[in-house]
């Protein structure tokens, strides 16, 4: 996490910028079949456990593959990976872990199957003591983070989508009871390796390509404008946001090009690593992690309703950073002042949201009007918006976001 003193007066940027420490990525076409014995081997893994969801465990052959390449250190599969990642998907996937006397776990797949592995390697080492490991944040700038030191078994990311859940150190857990998304904080869930292999993308479904695309987008645009953001972080973001304009469109009008996927997979690891784990995000983020927990909207999802609203919300205080956005959106904002160009960057984005055919309001995906304030309460409880441009100054506020969302 990065640890940035912004200063206020004129001059040079100064801050501390400490990226998330993963071992290895590996990148481009074939980067599984070729590497990940290896990286298996490198940790001394003998059984592995890939944690999967049902789709690709029972329609593709993607888990075969693996297990090809995996040989006798596949100990076995876990495809029971959930959306939004439910308590009862971890434990389950615990037990199996016992069963199997598992000593790793490989994620295959987008951000389910990526928190079902983080939350099985947490739960293995330090028991399922929810309240004891969640983190308590109290608006503005409170955050306490317990300290889960108990070692875990090693972790390997293979990423199917676009979510960027593979390169942090943060598990979102949905609490059923409570109908909210938890973020658990422990650097020693993050991967020792990630793979970004378009290969392993070609069976992803059009809609989870779209909807984790604009996810991405949204990490790059929170990233962007948040108050840690710094000089690398903002590169980063940038061109994260360069990539995903150019190629998400056409990658899923042209499903079996894989050059645009690669594009797609470095925009991620661009827009999260480099970014959103240096950064954290915002509001927006805050937002989309109740949508998931309370409404089990998938992430991406809830991006595309929230992120223009968001980017309004946050135009007074990020004017300059939209105007950015706008630029790296490929638009003309010579003769435009900083607030036009990022209204102009608002506009751009619903446009994409609309081209790769998501929805845009809150009741095209089932929220009622009574949702709204216990999100609005909810989301004033979650950390990032502790790095939010715009202070917030109370649930009130972020109600009225979601009233422009509904």
């Amino acid at each position: 996490m990065a640890e940035i003193v912004a200063s206020k007066q004129a001059g040079a940027p100064r801050g501390i910028y400490s990226p998330l420490s993963i071992d290895r990525f590996y990148f481009g076409p074939g980067s599984v079949r070729e590497n990940l014995a290896n990286e298996v081997d490198r940790h001394g893994i003998k059984r592995a456990m890939i944690v999967t969801g049902k789709t690709l465990s029972t329609k593709t052959d993607l888990v075969d593959q693996l297990r090809d390449v995996l040989g006798a250190r596949c100990a076995g599969v876990f495809g029971g990976a959930l959306q939004n990642t439910p308590t009862a998907s971890i434990m389950a996937g615990v037990a199996l872990a016992r069963d199997l006397r598992a000593d790793a776990v490989i994620s295959l797949g987008g951000s389910s199957p990526v928190d079902v592995a983080k939350g099985i390697a947490l739960v293995l080492a330090e028991g399922n003591d929810w309240e004891r490991m969640r983190p308590r944040f109290v608006y503005p700038n409170t955050l306490e983070v317990p300290k889960l030191e108990k070692p875990k078994i090693p972790y390997i990311a293979i990423t199917t989508t676009l979510s960027g859940s593979e390169f942090t150190h943060v598990v979102g857990i949905t609490h059923e009871d409570e109908r909210r998304k938890i973020q658990y904080v422990d650097p020693q869930v993050a991967p020792k390796a990630v793979f970004l292999d378009p290969l392993m993308t070609l069976a992803t479904p059009h809609d989870l390509w779209a909807n984790t695309g604009v996810k991405c987008l949204y990490h790059a645009i929170e990233s962007n404008y948040s108050v840690l953001a710094s000089p690398p972080s903002q590169t980063a973001c940038l061109k994260s946001v360069s990539l995903v304009n150019e190629h998400l469109v056409h990658s899923l009008e042209h499903p079996d090009e894989v050059a645009p996927r690669g594009y797609l997979q470095i925009a991620c690891w661009m827009a999260v690593f480099f970014g959103a784990i240096t950064t954290w995000s915002g509001v927006g983020h805050a937002i989309d992690h109740m949508l998931g927990g309370r409404l089990n909207i998938q992430h991406g999802v809830a991006a595309a309703i929230s992120m223009p609203p968001v980017m309004d919300f946050n135009r007074k205080a990020a004017a300059p950073q939209l105007a950015a956005v706008a630029r790296a959106m490929g638009i003309d904002t010579v003769n435009m002042t900083d607030d036009e160009a990022a209204a102009a960057a608002s506009d751009a984005v619903r446009a994409l949201i609309k081209r790769v055919g998501l929805p845009s309001r809150l009741r095209d995906v089932g929220a009622a009007i009574e949702d709204l304030e216990p999100l609005a309460r909810d989301s004033f409880a979650d950390f990032p918006l502790w790095t939010n441009p715009r202070h917030i100054n109370g649930p009130e506020e972020i109600l009225e976001i979601l009233k422009t969302m509904y």
